[in-house]
């Protein structure tokens, strides 16, 4: 008999800005949110999951200031002279305030002066083809700078890769869940084609519902059968955009992981287990959106979670120190 992997929901927030009248305005808030989004993406995703030492004084909610300020701006309707007088505003006391104050403490003040020029080049990071000025520009680029002082060339080469898109999410979120196996000693997964298509039909099922995941949310026994037996699953639900699925894939593999802290006595726990369960080999995913939410399914075969002391002993293995 297998045990059911516990769900746990992780969410994150992704909106478009405003929509503006003149080009270089739209573009200086494009540039500011990817900015800002990357900082906060490789915080969330990356560090407070993963570098116990690196979680700062920050709760982990930056995701969710941006649509605060998208809200706001919906008002101004364009206007030029009301986005350069309020945009750096509210982005410094809507959003900045989400993150470590080292990067309002050195950034904040290109928000205030949307024409202050930039005293780096980050162009290359944020995949910004924009050769001239523009408004905030130096926000953007700020942003980053800081990010490379902090945490080094390490993490600006995992921002590069999501602002220019190198990699496909399955492919993001299968190298984060064999890092974590390796971690344990356990050999890699293998994608597997159809467990992918089960998983994405499960993924779209959810978005066409568009509600809250619960643990009714996991597919039933039946619906998971495959090769004649059973197979594992993992969820996770959240409010990524739909271009955004390397963003939920490092949150999520991330975010199942981060159950290692519970085991082998707390709750929840299923979705490390499953993730590191040395028994399981292959592995799918699917992702799929409706408005205001989003889905992550992972399907594992053989399942893990099977119910047995000695099931467990063999299957989740010690991390390597």
């Amino acid at each position: 008999m297998a045990l059911l992997p516990l769900l746990s929901v992780f969410v994150t927030v992704y909106l478009s800005s405003a929509t503006a009248t003149d080009p270089d305005i739209q573009h200086g808030m494009d540039m500011t949110f990817r900015a800002y989004d990357s900082v906060c993406w490789y915080l969330r995703a990356k560090q407070l999951h993963f570098d116990k030492n690196a979680r700062w004084d920050y709760d982990g909610n930056c995701g969710g200031a941006r649509g605060n300020v998208d809200g706001n701006l919906g008002q101004l309707n364009g206007d030029r002279g009301l986005l350069l007088q309020y945009f750096g505003k509210w982005t410094e006391s809507m959003a900045m305030k989400d993150l470590p104050h080292e990067y309002g403490d050195v950034c904040n003040s290109y928000l205030e002066d949307p024409n202050k020029a930039a005293a780096t080049d980050e162009s290359e990071v944020l995949n910004d083809n924009e050769a001239g000025d523009y408004p905030w520009k130096g926000f953007g680029y700020c942003m980053i700078t800081e990010m490379r002082k902090m945490f080094g060339e390490k993490a600006i080469q995992s921002m590069d890769e999501r602002t220019h898109g190198h990699k496909d999410w399955r492919q993001t979120i299968l190298d984060q869940d064999n890092k974590y196996r390796a971690h344990h000693g356990t050999e890699s997964f293998k994608m597997d084609k159809e467990l992918n298509a089960a998983a994405q039909e499960w993924a779209e099922h959810l978005a066409s519902e568009c509600q809250h995941m619960t643990q009714q949310s996991h597919s039933s026994n039946e619906i998971r059968r495959f090769r004649g037996s059973g197979s594992g699953e993992n969820l996770m639900g959240g409010n990524w955009g739909k271009e955004d699925g390397s963003s939920a894939a490092y949150q999520a593999s991330n975010a199942w992981y981060a159950e290692v802290d519970n085991y082998p006595n707390g709750s929840p726990v299923g979705h490390f287990t499953q993730t590191v369960w040395k028994g399981s080999k292959n592995v799918g995913y699917g992702f799929a959106v409706c408005p205001g939410k989003s889905y992550l399914v992972g399907r594992y075969f053989p399942q893990g979670n099977v119910q047995g002391d000695d099931e467990y002993r063999d299957n989740v293995l010690p991390a390597i120190s």
